[in-house]
């Protein structure tokens, strides 16, 4: 039920609700922030009210497009985190957060809709229960409440308001086209970058300080949205939008091979390889492939850095001084099998075991990464938490793999068919990074691949499901969800 429909007084009520609820939002959200209206103290305080001005007025007309929500808050968290000041970023991407569940939360309210929690949203729900147990044993409170935090803010925005907003092909194609917007971005401030400041052959190449690492993460991520947009042309647009496609790959090869990532590079191929393994996606791969091999043919200074990097010409080890952070992750896990260091102190406590393996460890107030994400989960959640986590991942990929049986045996819709080919090769590239990324349990991008490899799930089944049994759970025949 939608706000026209409903009587005089009810619109009013609920108006009223809103603005009031709004409103506590706003303050709230300044209070936390530290910048009280009353003493304005804080520099960016004017900041804080004109943004929550702007969220209240904003969402008087976004409250009926929960999906406008969702891309709103996408486009601010994946924006580079030095593109604006990093105060300002974390505030944002926090009250974009924010404002994406409470829009969900209203629209389900106004129209009485289902909620709907996948498997892997069940599971990282459990999982984050335990999280707020370890807590009573995590030797840094604060560094556990931050991790804590992070996973909620995760859960809330992926795991909730978007799975529950996904309900057609055509919110599909919304979100994705979002992610390739947001990835043509990345690739203009990094070309934009590069031609202000220059580059020099064989240094790596860092944008906005953005760890090299996760600079080819997101651009390995963002490329399935950009193909996939290109591959739905029509005869007339066909073209120019494989053109533009084209560029946006020549772009991620050369930015990749400045920056030096191993993993990245790495990923970069097995995505290109994966893709020759679709006729559908074929093409990519073929082209994909053909940019590498003129790259290293006629612009080798491109990857000049990357190739020194794997032959070793850098005096860096091939793992990077992983050699001695795995076992030393490992040798914490056998200490504390069972329930773990607590959420977010594995960074910490590793500490002592890496100078017994005789790492060169430098105090730097900030702990050492794991650099694997199941080592991570395990060392701080224990046995219970790693099984958890473990679990979302698996349940998200069993449903891609269900659903990819599912459409081409019913030949279900052409343009979702085209679909689980470049995620399936984009999902293999990215763990090949994911893996052995320092952080990569609490990324935006892990959770991004985990609402795309879940999203056909969630648009087919609402596709399936009759006019009259949308609200009593029943499905037709012979569809997965029985």
């Amino acid at each position: 039920m939608k706000i026209k429909n409903l009587s005089s007084n009810s619109t009013l009520i609920v108006i009223t609700a809103l603005i009031a609820i709004l409103i506590v939002l706003a303050i709230g959200l300044i209070l936390i922030i530290g910048a009280p209206p009353v003493a304005l103290s804080n520099k960016y305080a004017f900041v804080y009210l004109l943004g929550c001005i702007l969220a209240i007025t904003g969402l008087l007309i976004l409250f009926n497009r929960p999906m406008w929500a969702v891309y709103a808050a996408l486009i601010v968290i994946l924006l580079p985190r030095s593109f604006i000041p990093v105060d300002i970023n974390s505030l944002l991407n926090r009250a974009a957060t924010l404002v994406a569940l409470f829009v969900w939360a209203l629209t389900v309210f106004i129209q009485k809709r289902r909620i709907h929690l996948p498997v892997s949203s069940i599971i990282m729900l459990i999982f984050i229960l335990w999280c707020g147990c370890s807590l009573y044993w995590a030797s840094s409170l604060d560094t556990g409440l931050t991790a804590f935090q992070m996973y909620i803010m995760r859960f809330v925005l992926f795991m909730v308001v978007i799975v529950n907003t996904l309900k057609s092909l055509d919110d599909l194609i919304g979100l994705m086209n979002i992610l390739a917007v947001s990835g043509g971005l990345l690739i203009t401030i990094s070309i934009v970058q590069v031609i202000i400041g220059g580059y020099v052959s064989g240094t790596r190449l860092q944008i906005l300080e953005m760890n090299e690492n996760t600079m080819g993460v997101y651009l390995i991520m963002f490329t399935p949205p950009v193909l996939w947009w290109a591959s739905r042309a029509n005869q007339e647009q066909r073209i120019f939008r494989r053109i533009i496609a084209t560029i946006y790959m020549i772009l991620s090869i050369a930015l990749i091979g400045m920056s030096g990532s191993r993993g990245s590079a790495l990923s970069l191929g097995i995505m290109m390889l994966a893709f020759l393994a679709w006729k559908s996606s074929r093409i990519w791969g073929t082209i994909g492939v053909s940019i590498l091999l003129i790259a290293v043919i006629l612009a080798p200074f491109v990857l000049n850095i990357t190739i020194n990097r794997f032959l070793g010409s850098t005096n860096e080890s091939l793992l990077t001084g992983r050699e001695y952070i795995w076992p030393a992750g490992v040798q914490l896990i056998g200490d504390h099998p069972l329930i773990g260091v607590g959420v977010g102190n594995s960074d910490y406590e590793v500490i002592p075991y890496l100078k017994n393996l005789g790492f060169k460890y430098t105090p730097s107030g900030e702990g050492e990464s794991l650099h694997n994400p199941l080592l991570t989960v395990f060392a701080e959640m224990g046995l219970p938490g790693f099984l958890l986590y473990l679990g979302m991942l698996l349940s998200a990929m069993w449903s891609f793999i269900k659903m990819y049986r599912y459409s081409y045996l019913k030949n279900y819709n052409d343009t979702l068919r085209q679909y689980y080919p470049l995620i399936a090769a984009a999902f293999l590239g990215y763990t090949v990074s994911w893996i052995k990324g320092g952080g990569m349990e609490v990324e935006y991008s892990c959770y991004i691949m985990l609402v795309l490899l879940i999203a056909p799930l969630l648009i087919t089944r609402e596709a399936e499901r009759p006019a009259k049994s949308r609200f009593d759970g029943k499905f037709t025949n012979n569809s997965p969800f029985e």
